[in-house]
């Protein structure tokens, strides 16, 4: 099960910078040699997406990191309605 982060947009883009701060800490791995730190793809966490409650955001939840300030912790998303043609 996904768990998610909601929040206003300035909350969620802190989250993600903190979260994408941990992810780019990790070595990352090409057929199982470790990829030098300037050469390698990971650079965010998640783009944070805005929900159906407008002004609000959410990306997904990193595991193990604590709720960040300003945000709560859900298991569904509203997600808007895509308008189609």
């Amino acid at each position: 099960m996904q768990i998610y982060w909601t929040g206003a947009e300035a909350a969620i883009i802190a989250a993600e910078a903190a979260a994408a701060a941990l992810v780019t800490g990790l070595p990352e791995y090409r057929d199982g040699q470790e990829v030098a730190p300037e050469a390698r793809v990971t650079a965010r966490w998640a783009e944070p997406r805005e929900t159906a409650t407008p002004g609000a955001f959410a990306i997904p939840a990193y595991p193990g990191m604590d709720v960040p300030e300003g945000c709560e912790t859900v298991e569904v998303v509203e997600w808007p309605e895509v308008a189609k043609d």
